[in-house]
């Protein structure tokens, strides 16, 4: 290593650095984006610019991004909460997964329509389809944007997109074959990537926590410290071992950090060595830019910036239309999330690394990142006018149309008449259909994993390879029949319910149509539970019927389930608990005083339902207090979701709950209250009914 100014190491950490605080400085000031004043100076000082001739090597500046890199999936596993795919709702995700899948198909047809080659058509896919994390809330922020509905949407579909991200980043390092691999093999490449990312988590999670406790309990945080940036390198070297990308095996190990209880003592030791890396990072991917590239490739970095804005908002405002959310947050949300950031330019070194992608598509990126994070805080400030233009202009049967469809879809996703606990009872069965079917695609796969070595282990333990085969497919077995009786039983529950609520709705007369609209119901959850059920189960499926003595299976399967059949079952029932504990939020135990009374009833302590209603709103229960302002007064004289933005779903007085109560409804003191709303939502609620908190504002309409 050469490096700047002959200086080797030294010179080259110099030149990064000094570029860092000079560009930190000077976008501080101006109020823009750091990211973005790191992108342009590492195009200052980098050696395609040729302002400084100071002897840094490409090489050496790959080696700083690589190591950046892995740096900054590691701080983004560490605040990725597992449970924040449940918590941001329904919505996000929908949203989150139709614009990520649009915008890869978007940016395939845009690449072979630019003639790059198919897996290059992939990347620049990949490249569009995530929006920046980093940027989009620096922007809000300071555009004062937090608080409303559309924000709220897109912070949940940016938790999706950092998902897909990592998926895409695993699933296209050291795959220089993909294109040729067909659909197939692409959806093999992605199914084993998901599979490693849940059995990672799930083995991760029932050492490391451990681990790092007795670690805790010398009183060290330079103990935890090393001890945490060795896990991260060791999860990064088991993924590039595996054939996976290093990167995502340091966002693993993040997130096994963030689960082992120990990160509020080590947060404050990482965060300096967070900013390190990531100035490192991205300054490294700047110089890594040859910025008189962009003139001749202006063309196509204006049509990919066009076709980007128009697709992200397309996508990601229509999925929000679709779910009944109105034009106006559809443009709002998809406004918001049109730019690029961190993950692709994380993708796009991943790239170059392999050789899989077309060098050109780098710059191309870069001056996209560019334009839209400019592009940015203009395009969210103007949004408003954009839509009262569009709306004008639409034909009256369209804007009526369009008004009746929100409130139709509107009036479905928040209906009064839907009990809180049904919708309940379906987040949590689809939440727990598909972790049992990761669960039992986990054993599946491990049993195929296993096979090629079938000979070696019979040679080892002096029996044929025939014989191991069999009995690693019937401990499969003996794991997977718990999880399958579980399929079964959620898919006759979801029937059950579907069916009574169906009917609950359904008008009176026209039995012939009901009978049959009742069939189609049954025909499709039970086509859905069977088809989780094979993709679960189809790789074990595989190797039974390739290398396992069947006979000898089923009676061995008879004799152990006949001698010991309830322990098997109890021993597979608790592994499968344990691995659905570790992605599901654990119940908050309640806080008692020191002689065994219930706590006083505060914001910070109060029994909370364990998922989200919509979007990131929590239902929350209150206990009106003695003397509480609302008390003698009627729900719709008090107007509480025009003063505090939270909404009344029941009212429970003694023995009797009233849901969906109307505005005629009385509250008195000791009545509990069901609320939903967001953090803040309940915050000034708590001030409405005179507890310490967050001042009212009047939100009623005019």
């Amino acid at each position: 290593m050469v490096g700047a100014f002959g200086a080797g190491l030294v010179g080259d950490l110099a030149v990064i650095m000094i570029a860092s605080a000079v560009s930190i400085l000077l976008f501080r000031r101006l109020r823009q984006p750091v990211v973005l004043g790191y992108l342009l100076a590492g195009m200052a000082v980098g050696p395609g610019s040729g302002l400084l001739n100071i002897g840094i090597e490409e090489a050496d500046i790959a080696a700083f991004a690589d190591l950046g890199v892995i740096f900054v999936l590691l701080f983004i596993g560490m605040e990725f909460d597992l449970r924040q795919l449940r918590a941001i709702g329904a919505p996000a995700i929908v949203i989150g997964t139709l614009e990520v899948t649009v915008m890869l198909g978007v940016g395939y047809a845009l690449g072979l329509g630019m003639g790059l080659d198919p897996l290059s058509a992939v990347y620049l896919g990949a490249l569009i389809s995530i929006s920046s994390t980093a940027v989009t809330i620096k922007i809000l922020t300071d555009l004062d944007m937090l608080q409303d509905r559309a924000t709220r949407l897109v912070f949940g579909v940016l938790v999706v997109e950092d998902f897909a991200a990592v998926i895409l980043l695993s699933a296209l390092s050291g795959t220089s074959n993909l294109a040729s691999q067909g659909p197939e093999g692409v959806l093999t490449v992605i199914l084993s990537v998901v599979i490693f990312f849940f059995a990672t988590i799930f083995i991760g999670v029932q050492i490391i926590p451990r681990a790092f406790h007795r670690l805790e309990r010398l009183g060290s945080e330079e103990v935890l410290t090393i001890a945490a940036l060795g896990l991260s390198f060791g999860v990064a070297l088991v993924a590039t071992v595996l054939g996976y990308s290093p990167a995502m095996g340091a966002f693993l190990a993040g997130v096994l950090i963030g689960e082992s209880g120990v990160l509020d003592a080590v947060r404050p030791r990482f965060e300096p060595i967070r900013d390190l890396f990531a100035a490192i990072f991205f300054v490294s991917v700047g110089m890594l830019i040859v910025p008189s590239e962009f003139l001749g490739l202006i063309v196509p970095i204006l049509l990919i910036c066009g076709v980007f804005l128009l697709g992200k908002i397309a996508a990601a405002g229509g999925a929000t239309y679709l779910l009944g959310f109105g034009g106006r947050d559809g443009l709002a949300v998809g406004a918001r999330l049109a730019r690029t950031g961190e993950f692709s330019f994380i993708i796009g070194k991943t790239g170059l690394s392999t050789g899989a992608m077309a060098p050109q598509l780098y710059p191309m990126i870069a001056g996209v990142t560019l334009i839209t994070t400019f592009l940015s805080p203009a395009l969210i400030r103007r949004t408003p006018g954009i839509y009262r233009a569009a709306a004008g202009s639409l034909p009256p049967g369209i804007d009526r149309a369009g008004s009746a469809y929100t409130a139709w879809i509107s009036r479905a996703r928040n209906s009064t008449r839907r009990d809180p606990v049904v919708r309940q009872i379906y987040r949590q069965t689809g939440i727990r259909l598909f972790l049992t079917t990761v669960f039992m695609l986990i054993v599946s796969s491990a049993t195929l994993a296993l096979y090629p070595y079938a000979g070696g282990i019979a040679t080892l333990v002096g029996t044929t390879p025939e014989a191991v085969v069999t009995a690693l497919i019937g401990v499969a077995i003996g794991i997977v029949v718990y999880p399958v009786w579980v399929m079964g039983r959620m898919g006759k529950d979801l029937i059950d319910l579907t069916l009574q609520a169906a009917a609950g709705e359904a008008p009176p007369g026209r039995t012939l149509a009901r009978t049959a609209v009742r069939t189609a119901l049954r025909l499709v959850i039970v086509a859905g539970v069977l088809g989780l059920l094979f993709v679960g189960l189809s790789p074990l499926v595989v190797v039974a019927a390739e290398g396992a003595n069947l006979p000898v299976l089923l009676v061995g399967l008879l004799v152990v389930f006949g001698l010991a059949g309830w322990r098997v079952l109890h021993s597979a029932k608790r592994l499968h608990a344990r691995f659905e504990t570790v992605f599901t939020a654990p119940p908050e135990p309640e806080a008692t005083l020191p002689d065994g009374q219930r706590a006083p009833q505060q914001f910070s302590n109060l029994p909370r339902y364990l998922w989200a209603v919509a979007d990131s709103e929590t239902l929350a229960e209150y206990v009106l207090p003695d003397p509480c302002p609302l008390a003698g007064s009627s729900l719709g004289a008090l107007k509480i979701r025009g003063r505090t933005g939270a909404r009344v779903v029941a009212v429970q007085h003694g023995h009797d709950m009233q849901t969906a109560p109307p505005p005629t409804t009385r509250l008195h003191v000791g009545d509990m209250l069901l609320i939903v709303g967001t953090l803040a939502d309940l915050e000034r609620f708590e001030a409405l009914i005179g507890r310490p908190g967050a001042e009212i504002e009047d939100r009623s309409p005019d």
